[in-house]
């Protein structure tokens, strides 16, 4: 290709195209017996190979769409298509982790964040008190609160990043909280060093109203409390 361009360049400004040693190359290869003729035969190849890789492209395209169409039959319609199923899920997710990443990129300009979480009620489901003090009679399911495992997970992403600080503030016991977050399926959520109970991590029980717990959690984070 580029020695048809140049030679197309060189006759373009004179009438005599002077040989090169590509010119002498083609026709010792029996190209032909000039460079001229050489240059016919180069662009006769040339247009048949192109010509003949448009057909076979053609042909591959059409039975590629027939089977495509074929299969959009057989799941219902072109949305149903594996094919289309799997490239929207494949930008759903490109689409999250670029989210994620501009949270990150937010989240580090504005400095870190802390996230305080009450267990009952906020993360579970409420339970009734008698069933905190002694995790035995947790005989009822003990259940997340509605969408809190994909908020907590997609937490998670931004806690490794160590963007975001996630601790659990709570009066509960820390025996019955590890029962009740196993429970749960919450376990995985909250690193233990995380979670601080106002009954068990101070010599005498320290309830809410008292803010002990807060404080303390909310120093485990390092996370100034006054942000």
């Amino acid at each position: 290709q580029l020695w048809l361009e140049k030679r197309v360049q060189l006759r373009s400004g004179s009438e005599e195209v002077p040989e090169t040693a590509v010119d002498r190359l083609l026709v010792h290869s029996g190209f032909g017996n000039s460079p001229g003729s050489a240059e016919s035969k180069v662009r006769g190849v040339v247009t048949s190979l192109l010509r003949e890789s448009r057909k076979f492209c053609t042909r591959e395209i059409e039975i590629i769409n027939k089977d495509l169409i074929r299969m959009q039959r057989e799941f219902g319609g072109k949305k149903n298509s594996p094919f289309v199923v799997a490239a929207i899920q494949v930008t759903k997710e490109r689409q999250k982790q670029e989210a994620v990443e501009e949270e990150i990129q937010v989240l580090n300009r504005a400095g870190p964040v802390a996230l305080l979480f009450n267990l009952n009620g906020t993360v579970v489901r409420p339970i009734t008190s008698d069933l905190l003090n002694d995790d035995s009679g947790l005989n009822e399911p003990v259940q997340p609160a509605p969408h809190c495992r994909q908020m907590l997970q997609e937490l998670q992403v931004l806690m490794q990043n160590s963007v975001v600080k996630c601790a659990l503030a709570t009066d509960t016991p820390s025996d019955a909280v590890d029962y009740i977050t196993g429970a749960a399926g919450l376990a995985d959520c909250f690193v233990t060093e995380g979670i601080h109970s106002a009954s068990s991590d101070f010599e005498a029980p320290r309830l809410k109203p008292d803010p002990s717990v807060y404080i303390k959690a909310g120093e485990w984070t390092e996370v100034p409390m006054s942000q």
